[in-house]
């Protein structure tokens, strides 16, 4: 399991990739819990979904002005994209 940033995670089987967030609690055998967020055929379309969750959350349920909403995005842009270019090489994105 690839630990993207914060409690975000992309695992993957033998048929695609998962987005997976850190429940931060344990199973009955103390493994560790974490819930699916959403499934993908390749790694880069699991990174971008979890951009535009993170674009989502930034507007869900905040009452703030266009350009402070923007400028959280751009935020939040900035930061994957410094993840995707330590991880990927830029071509490939």
């Amino acid at each position: 399991m690839i630990h993207v940033f914060d409690d975000y995670y992309i695992d993957a089987d033998e048929y695609q990739y998962i987005l997976k967030q850190d429940m931060h609690r344990k199973d009955k055998k103390n493994n560790d819990v974490y819930k699916a967020i959403s499934y993908h055929k390749t790694i880069y379309n699991a990174l971008w979904n979890l951009r535009d969750k993170t674009h989502r959350e930034i507007t869900s349920g905040n009452d703030i002005e266009l350009a402070e909403a923007l400028r959280m995005i751009s935020d939040a842009d900035s930061e994957m994209t410094d993840i995707m270019k330590k991880a990927i090489p830029e071509s490939e994105w």
